[in-house]
């Protein structure tokens, strides 16, 4: 199965392309209260290049579906500061930015 930054996904073909994600790290609470969900950038970027569609998040048993974010909500979440910045897994490579979705539902 492909991955991207340790996030598997598969791709599903109804009328719309649809990702299939699959998290080794579940979902976290903040401190607002509410649910959250860490998706890389380079994931993302693939995904809108890709014209992906929906994003079905597979979080144990519990499947959330989400549209695919836009460069407009991203642009919002780079303003909010909405994303946390990881050191990479490569000696040489370029740190990960991890933005954060909040889980409806």
């Amino acid at each position: 199965m492909p991955n991207i930054w340790g996030i598997e996904y598969e791709e599903i073909y109804a009328d719309i392309l649809i990702w299939e994600l699959k998290f080794k790290n579940g979902p976290f609470k903040m401190a607002d209260g509410n649910w959250y969900i860490g998706i890389g950038s380079k994931l993302i970027r693939v995904a809108q290049k890709k014209n992906v569609d929906r994003f079905i998040l597979k979080l144990g048993k519990r499947d959330i579906e989400m549209s695919v974010p836009t460069e407009f909500i991203i642009k919002q979440k780079d303003k909010d500061k909405e994303y946390k910045m990881l050191p990479s897994l490569f000696p040489d490579g370029d740190d990960m930015k991890i933005y954060y979705f909040r889980l409806e539902g």
